[in-house]
């Protein structure tokens, strides 16, 4: 992640991109909402804590829209894991169009024909999850989000493998 200066009411914004074959894709990271993920009953307690700041996605995790200190979203998730140690925290993102995202682990593959799965992905630790179409393919993993943005043009530049993106959850307009 990398942040710059963008203007005076907003003078720090956060960015994390992704390069592909063909481009960056880049996306804001939202200064003050996190991705919480965590077993439900712990999901249930930092509902009841946060009131109006608790967004649910579903069961085992939720949005957390709440004030931090810190210029880098490592640094303010470090400061909220002291308050919720037993949850996994994630970048809320926000794509040039206005959409929020969010990415779960997941990783889509498009492999050539009669292609494996190149023994380079699996070993990083990502499992296939779902055969979306005979060639397509839905991994997952425990990977954070800046460390999947980090694998995208390695596993591009792979024999057989057509495409390899971040499984983006958009988020609806009603939440935050």
């Amino acid at each position: 992640m990398s942040c710059s200066k963008s203007n005076d009411e907003n003078p720090i914004t956060e960015t994390i991109s992704y390069q592909t074959k063909n481009q960056t894709i880049q996306f804001n990271v939202v200064s003050d909402e996190y991705y919480l993920i965590a077993n439900s009953t712990y999901i249930n307690k930092i509902k009841n804590a946060e009131g109006n700041h608790y967004f649910p996605i579903d069961a085992s995790s939720c949005i957390l829209r709440k004030e931090l200190k810190g210029n880098s979203f490592r640094k303010r998730a470090e400061d909220l894991i002291k308050q919720y140690p037993e949850c996994r925290i994630e970048p809320v993102l926000l794509y040039a169009d206005g959409t929020k995202q969010i990415t779960k682990g997941e990783l889509l593959v498009k492999l050539t024909p009669n292609t494996p799965m190149p023994k380079t992905i699996t070993d990083q630790g990502f499992s296939i999850t779902d055969n979306l179409t005979n060639d397509t393919y839905l991994l997952s993993s425990t990977h954070s989000t800046e460390e999947i943005f980090s694998m995208i043009k390695t596993f591009e530049s792979l024999e057989g493998v057509v495409f390899a993106e971040p499984n983006f959850t958009k988020l609806l307009k009603q939440n935050p």
